[in-house]
């Protein structure tokens, strides 16, 4: 069995009272995931990850407020001050549509052009307003692309690579 994947959702802030509640920033604020995450990681740059069940996670107006086991007093809480926040990728849902993705499945594939040849690595998905583009990294330099055909001719989820047509990109 493959390895829980973790994504990184948010950063611990401040300590919020003396019961060991901490201010939690959410990386996307209008998540919808809140209530079914049991567990995160936390952990300071290259440091070893530490892992705590989630006592509760809830609104406090415009802040979102964490607690967590083994995390009793503002002391405990002050400690994890800047920390990041990981979740298991199991926390979402499965997407109806087999040509839907989370940008966190896309991210480190290959980019890949017609004959196989890779071009450069996916760096993730972002939506302006106008659609989803698809960010590589080719040659050294950001290039991005609709995430849409004929630009994207294919996802491989089992190879981990994007077929992509890029040539109208490349000279821009």
């Amino acid at each position: 069995m493959a390895e829980e994947r973790w994504l990184k959702f948010g950063r611990i802030g401040r300590a919020q009272g003396l019961r060991g509640e901490m201010r939690f920033t959410l990386y996307n604020p209008s998540t919808e995931h809140l209530p079914l995450i049991e567990r995160v990681r936390l952990q300071f740059g290259t440091a070893p990850p530490v892992e705590f069940d989630v006592r509760r996670i809830r609104p406090q107006g415009s802040r979102t407020i964490i607690s967590l086991d083994g995390v009793a007093d503002r002391t405990a809480a002050e400690q994890w001050t800047n920390a990041e926040v990981e979740i298991q990728a199991s926390v979402f849902a499965a997407l109806e549509d087999e040509d839907e993705f989370y940008s966190w499945q896309l991210e480190g594939m290959d980019a890949v052009d017609a004959a196989g040849s890779r071009v450069g690595e996916v760096r993730g998905l972002v939506d302006y307003g106008a659609g989803d583009i698809l960010v590589l990294r080719v040659r050294g330099r950001e290039l991005m692309i609709p995430f849409a055909r004929p630009w994207v001719v294919e996802v491989d989820e089992t190879e981990r690579h994007i077929i992509v047509e890029i040539s109208e990109f490349e000279d821009a």
